[in-house]
């Protein structure tokens, strides 16, 4: 892809860390004047994550040796209900 690995990073840390919509991104880089479509980052995502299935398996083996597990089960709202 002709995608940065510093913007593959912001748009994966956009999506699933600040829980921003791929549509809303598409959106605010449309401002921006850059023609990027929501289909464009959904397969970067796509790409990126089975690049990344290396490093996710050897961090969980890892979580998976250690003693004990803490964890932040912080629900996330998605859309107002």
């Amino acid at each position: 892809s002709n995608a940065s690995p510093g913007l593959l990073a912001h748009i994966a840390v956009a999506k699933y860390q600040d829980g921003l919509p791929l549509y809303r991104m598409e959106t605010i880089f449309k401002r921006m004047g850059i023609h990027l479509p929501r289909n464009t980052l959904a397969n970067w995502m796509m790409k990126s994550s089975e690049l990344l299935q290396p490093l996710y398996n050897l961090l969980n083996d890892q979580l998976l040796e250690s003693g004990y597990i803490h964890m932040d089960e912080t629900r996330v709202q998605v859309l107002k209900e």
